[in-house]
C-alpha cells in the first residue's frame, strides 16, 4: 500500500472509531475543529510559500529567512 494509501486508510479507522465512541453533537464539535485545523496550516503554508517567495526575490529578510514581508 502506498503512502498516501496508509494515510487514507488511517483517518479512515480514526473516524470510524471516533463514530463508535462519540454522541453526534460531539463528532459535529469535533469535525468543525479540525476543519479549522486543517484549514489553518493550509493558511501557514501558503503564507510560508509566499514569505519564501519573497526572499527569493530579494523582497524579504534573507537573516531571518521567511518571517519578514
Amino acid at each position: 500500500m502506498s503512502c498516501a494509501g496508509q494515510i487514507s486508510a488511517f483517518v479512515t479507522a480514526a473516524a470510524n472509531l471516533l463514530a463508535e465512541k462519540c454522541t453526534d453533537e460531539e463528532l459535529a464539535v469535533l469535525a468543525t475543529a479540525l476543519t479549522q485545523l486543517g484549514d489553518t496550516l493550509g493558511t501557514i503554508l501558503a503564507y510560508r510559500a509566499l514569505l519564501d517567495s519573497c526572499v527569493s526575490k530579494g523582497k524579504g529578510n534573507a537573516q531571518s529567512g521567511r518571517r519578514v514581508l
